[in-house]
């Protein structure tokens, strides 16, 4: 049955779609968006277990592109202050290309995931790895590079107050050793390690305390998306591994929900003061959805500049600046890092959220301001509206990839996947590789190399199995 009104859904959306663009209908074209979500959140419902990154990804899409027009259109909230559906525009052609962008991005989706599942089964892993000395070596390494990162975020934070949140995310530099500054960033990726070991349950309590608890710290810089991305990534997983009911999961996150809602507006009003306060819970609710929208007019101001915008290669545009400072220019001496946010960094470099947020606004992107940036808009710069529906496809073939690789048995291939889930669910307001550039960065291959290192060590000299149960319980 459910799945019968999915494929009726998605037979109305094709229809109502092919109507909203022959009229150029805004509203037509959003009544689409709102019913492809829907038919998509559907068929992740179908078999949620495994479309579990699927589906979440579709909240994340919701929330960065979606949610604003919809608490305008739906709320009317703060209706009046800006272009149509609160967006930063007026022109009808520009918001019905952004509308169109993401239902053609939620076809790929669907498309990519739908297809790929046919080829891969994925299933989950429940082996728990039972090598005492590599997880003697996760957890060491764990456990020294997260107090020397809660050592950076008190600096971090410290620096925020004094020189103003925007300030800070353009000029921070620490004060730490680099060899500190490096181990303690190492964090991330020995907790998703101890993670693919499959400890038991109690085992998980401190370490997922210590994560979230490193979250609340970056975000008190003013940088909420660690946040976020720390819990969503924390239930997904849990859910893969059925350490908790999903009914028990989604009434916990139900009941949570607006608390969290809350805190971040917190924290958007500490580092902006031109945020708006809120009086009420529903308020604040509505204000959350409103403000963590403003990624859909990446997409407008891709269509309005154009013109503008350089003709370069941005959907690969990180790799590209990673071979260029990284490999090439220690070899050539040719080219200096390009670092902050300079007009020669927005203008020179291929990361597509500086050189948008340059042209959208010049004196506030070299004050710290920026809107981030969209895998459709890099898509869509790059290709059209064709690149918008083939990134898309491949984004969905990708979340069943990585899915897939959950149930590994090798140790370095589920944290691999469980580090790309996480970014993938930000892609959404993200470079389109973003889950790539932040997996495998020098720093988290450092880190890896430094625990297999210290486990050959100790294994080596035959140093004793000391338990770490009672640690971690």
């Amino acid at each position: 049955m459910l799945q019968i009104m999915r494929m009726s859904i998605l037979l109305i959306t094709v229809a109502t779609t092919f109507v909203g663009v022959i009229l150029e209908q805004e509203m037509v074209l959003f009544v689409s968006l709102l019913l492809m979500l829907t038919h998509n959140a559907m068929y992740g419902l179908e078999a949620f277990q495994k479309r579990l990154l699927f589906t979440f990804f579709h909240a994340t899409f919701f929330i960065f592109l979606v949610s604003r027009m919809s608490v305008v259109i739906l709320f009317d909230y703060r209706a009046d202050e800006r272009g149509i559906f609160g967006t930063n525009f007026y022109a009808s052609w520009v918001v019905n290309e952004m509308l169109l962008m993401m239902i053609v991005a939620l076809a790929g989706l669907f498309l990519g995931t739908m297809i790929a599942e046919r080829k891969l089964k994925p299933t989950f892993s429940t082996n728990v790895v039972n090598n005492t000395t590599l997880i003697i070596s996760i957890t060491t390494v764990m456990v020294v590079s997260f107090a020397l990162r809660m050592v950076y975020w008190m600096e971090s934070i410290i620096a925020a107050r004094n020189l103003g949140y925007f300030a800070y995310f353009a000029n921070f530099e620490t004060a730490l050793p680099k060899p500190i500054e490096l181990i303690g960033e190492m964090f991330p990726v020995a907790f998703f390690m101890y993670l693919a070991t499959m400890p038991t349950g109690k085992k998980l309590y401190i370490p997922i305390a210590m994560y979230l608890f490193e979250g609340t710290f970056a975000m008190m810089t003013g940088s909420r998306q660690a946040f976020m991305l720390n819990i969503l990534i924390i239930v997904i997983y849990i859910l893969f591994r059925r350490l908790i009911s999903t009914k028990k999961i989604i009434g916990g996150l139900a009941v949570s929900l607006p608390a969290i809602i809350i805190l971040l507006n917190v924290i958007e009003q500490m580092r902006n003061k031109y945020a708006t306060e809120t009086s009420s819970i529903f308020e604040s609710v509505l204000e959350f959805f409103y403000a963590q929208g403003v990624s859909s007019n990446v997409l407008g101001y891709t269509v309005s500049l154009s013109d503008e915008i350089p003709d370069k290669i941005y959907t690969i545009g990180p790799l590209i600046e990673f071979l260029m400072f990284n490999i090439i220019s220690p070899i050539t001496g040719t080219m200096e890092e390009l670092k902050g946010q300079t007009v020669e960094r927005a203008l020179e470099g291929y990361q597509y959220s500086h050189t948008i947020s340059y042209l959208i606004m010049p004196d506030l992107y070299e004050r710290g301001v920026g809107y981030g940036s969209s895998f459709i808009a890099e898509w869509y710069h790059d290709m059209g509206m064709f690149g918008v529906i083939i990134g898309s496809f491949l984004v969905g073939v990708l979340m069943v990839i990585f899915t897939k690789m959950f149930s590994a048995k090798s140790v370095l291939t589920v944290t691999a996947a469980l580090l790309m889930m996480r970014m993938t669910l930000f892609i959404p307001r993200a470079s389109s590789i973003a889950f790539i550039i932040d997996t495998f960065s020098p720093v988290n291959i450092l880190g890896v190399a430094l625990i297999l290192s210290l486990y050959i060590v100790l294994k080596h000299f035959e140093i004793p199995h000391y338990r770490i149960e009672g640690a971690l319980k």
